[in-house]
């Protein structure tokens, strides 16, 4: 075992050889390691055999963000064959997508659909572009509540979820920009607009100053208040994908602002001032020492509530993007900055191989009859070593400083 794991890092890093900034000696490190760990791509995150899911899509798109990046043609292919390993296994001739059912309804299942554009590109397979017109499908006979938002999945009825916004706003706004017409597109993008804002006003907590983890619209779910329908706390994961999904919604926007109507601009201005003042809130309530964030936001006194390693790396991300694009002042640069060292300096370590160790993410959190979203329950959930939602976004956070460094 140990000499295949020598045989791939050498080979990683023979790929990617010459001057090397520490940034991206990291991010070849972290990508090294997965590579030893998973030989195919779609071994990452399951024992049961090849399964399309979102932590799968989340990690590996971020090996092709740096990928796309980096500018060495040798590694870009290496890693672009790497996770065709995945889409390839996944996504049958005919299009159908192994493991997925439709009719569940799961939001979480489009996020991988995020690979098959570059995939698509990369290989040019049809079987790719017919997948994600499924993954279209489904968005567009998705249940709703009655003012629009979509449900989390057909067994969370009437349900929003932070997460949601991250598993499938920035795959919806994409595929309108490669596949529909300027007014269809128009019509998606206002759509993807009114899911950010919808959830942002249903799960907004005046106290805290964040949003909480999800809004039942019928206010019945044992986790919902009567009232507000809010789930009890705000967690930091959730906050996390809400804000990655907002940057990389923007980045859409902005790449293809030309192609849409004079009055988008004022959604676009409510998104931006919604971006802004969750990152000012999310800066007052970082870990002063160590430049991370709780596992629950909203409550920071208690001793148990650890630091993060999945809400830590996605705040990096959204600070230098927010930066790169414009939408946050340059001071959130040097945050960002001092959150990775953070990272590298309390929340790594090797493992007996040699490979990299990201300790202290979230294994799971989740809304039901038996997961009542207390504090309690946010704190007992189990803790894990280099799960891809941790990963990922740190890959996603080290390339935006990449970028920016070179």
């Amino acid at each position: 075992m140990k000499q295949l794991i020598s045989l791939i890092l050498l080979l990683v890093v023979s790929l990617s050889a010459g001057a090397q900034s520490k940034t991206e000696k990291m991010i070849h490190r972290i990508v090294a390691s997965e590579m030893a760990r998973y030989r195919k791509a779609w071994m990452i995150d399951t024992k049961k055999g090849p399964k399309w899911g979102y932590t799968q899509g989340l990690e590996l798109k971020a090996m092709l963000d740096f990928a796309d990046v980096q500018g060495d043609d040798g590694y870009r292919r290496m890693v672009y064959d790497y996770v065709e390993g995945y889409t390839d296994t996944l996504v049958r001739e005919d299009g159908s997508i192994r493991t997925y059912d439709m009719q569940t309804f799961k939001l979480d299942d489009i996020n991988s659909g995020k690979l098959l554009f570059r995939m698509l590109d990369y290989t040019g397979k049809k079987k790719y572009r017919k997948a994600m017109d499924t993954l279209r499908h489904q968005l567009e006979i998705q249940p709703r509540t009655l003012d629009g938002g979509f449900w989390h999945k057909q067994i969370y009825p009437e349900q929003m979820w932070l997460d949601g916004l991250y598993m499938s706003a920035p795959f919806y706004a994409e595929y309108s920009q490669w596949f529909e017409t300027r007014e269809k597109r128009a019509m998606s993008m206002d759509d993807v607009e009114h899911q950010f804002c919808l959830i942002y006003n249903r799960t907004y907590c005046d106290k805290c100053k964040l949003l909480h983890h999800a809004w039942d619209a019928d206010s019945i779910q044992s986790w919902a208040d009567k009232k507000t329908g809010r789930s009890a706390h705000a967690w930091g994961r959730a906050e996390g994908w809400y804000l990655m999904a907002l940057v990389d919604y923007l980045e859409i926007y902005q790449n293809n602002s030309s192609t849409y109507y004079a009055q988008d601009q004022g959604a676009i201005d409510s998104l931006t001032y919604i971006l802004q003042s969750l990152c000012g809130r999310m800066l007052e309530l970082r870990d002063e020492e160590t430049g991370a964030w709780h596992q629950v936001l909203d409550v920071t006194d208690k001793a148990d509530n650890y630091l993060e390693m999945s809400v830590t790396p996605m705040m990096a991300y959204v600070f230098l993007k927010g930066v790169r694009l414009g939408y946050l002042d340059e001071s959130y640069h040097k945050e960002a900055m001092r959150t990775l060292r953070g990272i590298e300096h309390h929340f790594i370590d090797e493992d007996e191989n040699g490979l990299v160790v990201l300790k202290h993410v979230c294994r799971v959190a989740g809304l039901s009859d038996t997961r009542n979203g207390s504090y309690e329950y946010y704190i007992k959930e189990q803790q894990v070593e280099n799960d891809p939602k941790g990963l990922g976004p740190w890959i996603m956070a080290l390339t935006e400083l990449y970028r920016a460094e070179k």
